[in-house]
């Protein structure tokens, strides 16, 4: 993953920065959640994941990529690696 900014956090790729600033539009603004920005990534990364899985192809198709960006989640926010049911899901 390269590195990019000045908290050593990774750049997030173009299909997971469009999903946050849907994200970010339809709930966190409308909803005035008061996260840290860094929180608000990790929870759209997150979720973006949990989709992968559950989308076409399911869970073969979608593992490995899921997987990435579940762990990128976890950079951002370090407390998402305790609380995930993903992790246990997916066998991490």
């Amino acid at each position: 993953m390269k590195k990019g900014n000045n908290h050593n956090l990774p750049c997030l790729t173009k299909e997971e920065f469009e999903f946050f600033r849907i994200k970010d539009e339809s709930l966190f603004k409308r909803y005035s959640v008061n996260w840290t920005l860094q929180r608000k990534i990790a929870s759209s990364l997150q979720e973006l994941a949990v989709k992968k899985l559950l989308g076409f192809g399911g869970f073969k198709k979608n593992k490995n990529s899921a997987i990435r960006h579940h762990l990128k989640a976890c950079k951002y926010d370090g407390s998402m690696i305790n609380r995930s049911e993903f992790r246990k899901y997916i066998g991490l």
